[in-house]
């Protein structure tokens, strides 16, 4: 009776620490509102990512689910659709606190033709040439999910943002 009461108590203590290394490794997602720079949102979304791509596995195999149970998957896909949705949204908000950005190229303020011959013809050197172009289309990898379905079939790696913005 003692030995099992002792394996029972070394086996509880195994799964203890097994439990506590697994989480160390890999730590549970943060709410989104705990996360304060980009840097820790951006860290966490090839998490969501990673966990939505096993879903649309789960639904997409051979596997004979019950009706009740491919419910449940669609509600957890929709799910994390929107919670990565979220973690972009909040990423670009931080991005543009920090002053960083996911786009290329830099912002400018629209200026009319007309204004801006004006100002020219004035020999105002507030604007120089390059502020006051007509802007081009900007890529926006994180916004457009073409882009980012394109990136991830062509390989596992993320483009770089200078690839991303000579396409």
């Amino acid at each position: 009776r003692n030995s099992e009461k002792q394996l029972s108590s070394l086996n509880r203590w195994l799964l203890e620490k097994k439990r506590k290394e697994r989480e160390e490794k890999h730590p549970p997602r943060p709410s989104l509102g705990s996360l304060t720079s980009a840097s820790d949102v951006r860290r966490w979304l090839p998490n969501l990512k990673s966990e939505l791509e096993f879903c649309l596995t789960q639904m997409g195999g051979v596997r004979n689910y019950s009706d009740k149970k491919t419910h449940e998957f669609k509600e957890r896909v929709e799910a994390l659709q929107e919670e990565y949705q979220r973690y972009l949204r909040k990423l670009r908000y931080l991005e543009s606190q920090e002053g960083e950005s996911t786009t290329c190229g830099k912002v400018r303020v629209y200026v009319s033709k007309k204004r801006r011959l004006e100002l020219q013809g004035a020999g105002c050197g507030q604007l120089d040439q390059t502020e006051v172009s007509i802007p081009k289309k900007i890529a926006t990898p994180l916004l457009d999910k073409e882009i980012m379905d394109v990136a991830a079939s062509s390989s596992s790696e993320p483009l770089p943002r200078d690839a991303a913005c000579n396409k």
